[in-house]
């Protein structure tokens, strides 16, 4: 009960910032023009300095160990979710929606909602863990996402590998693995800038939902199938094939590691998604929707869903 109570507390200060956005865009104090602007700030900047100042932390063994296997464990899971994606829960869909609900499925919001979600339940040392999901996600956004989203399907080789996720990735474990250490200003910049990320993106997130007809939204079968894809079925999968067994192995930080997994696995669509779908050509508003209505469903899914798989891993 206190770990249902703690993520579902977290969640609501979450909606708090959702809800002030909201406000905002009601109020007529913000234009819905700034969610784009807030979107670029956050892909180009704060998401890039958010890696870095995770991973500026102390060496140690036992932690690059357990890193690693996170690494390793959050890519097997992206490609167990584009397998699930493709072949079993969405063969077959509208061809101008398809991509983006592939996209929606697959990739999830781990960063701009799981850092302050895990943050606040399993604390800062946890967060570091959540990194590796973190860079496997901005690999999998920027080759898998840009794929699917593509009209032409052509893959675009500079931008799959020149991008601020994977920037802000290399530059990180860079940091990390060569054990250097960053100067008291630029840490106090990176660290400032990567403070702002929790607000900003789930400012960002309510200016969507207030442009969104949300009851409408709930009432869409095939966006609430979407959702239920990414928040319910692909993570138990996920769970049952690759995460359950990290704590029998991996006694040290196992539990750790697997409950920072499967929170990670449960948060709802990318935001990236409106982004992404904006400069592919698709349609960004669809994207919009999909994220929100995600978003909004969370808010029973990922207190009830955490609460139940970390206490079978504990």
């Amino acid at each position: 009960m206190d770990m249902a109570w703690i993520v579902f507390r977290q969640v609501l200060i979450l909606i708090v910032f959702v809800c002030m956005g909201i406000i905002g865009v009601k109020s007529g104090k913000i234009t819905t023009d700034v969610s784009k602007n807030l979107s670029n700030i956050l892909l180009y900047f704060v998401n890039p300095f958010l890696i870095i100042d995770s991973l500026s932390v102390d060496y140690d063994p036992d932690k690059t160990a357990g890193f690693l296997l996170a690494l390793a464990l959050g890519a097997a899971m992206h490609i167990v979710f584009i397998f699930g994606a493709h072949f079993v829960f969405l063969r077959k869909g509208e061809p101008d929606k398809l991509p983006a609900e592939r996209y929606a499925v697959v990739l999830s919001n781990a960063g701009y909602i799981g850092i302050p979600l895990i943050n606040g339940i399993f604390g800062k040392e946890a967060v570091f863990y959540l990194v590796a999901y973190i860079v496997c996600f901005n690999v999998f956004s920027w080759t898998y996402g840009m794929w699917v989203l593509q009209k032409d399907r052509r893959m675009n080789l500079k931008k799959m590998l020149i991008n601020p996720g994977n920037i802000g990735c290399a530059i990180g474990l860079t940091i990390y693995f060569l054990r250097i250490p960053l100067p008291d200003m630029v840490k106090s910049v990176v660290s400032s800038t990567a403070g702002v990320n929790t607000f900003l993106s789930l400012f960002a997130i309510g200016i969507l939902c207030a442009q969104l007809h949300v009851p409408q939204l709930l009432r869409d079968k095939r966006a609430l199938y979407v959702s239920l894809c990414r928040l319910v079925f692909l993570p138990l999968i996920s769970f049952a094939l690759l995460i359950w067994w990290i704590p029998l192995v991996l006694p040290e930080n196992g539990v750790m590691i697997a409950s920072v997994l499967t929170a990670a696995s449960l948060t709802p669509s990318a935001m990236a998604l409106s982004f992404m779908c904006q400069i592919s050509g698709r349609d960004p508003v669809y994207g919009s929707s999909l994220v929100s209505v995600s978003t909004v469903l969370c808010v029973v899914t990922v207190p009830v869903l955490t609460t139940l798989l970390t206490a079978l891993v504990r």
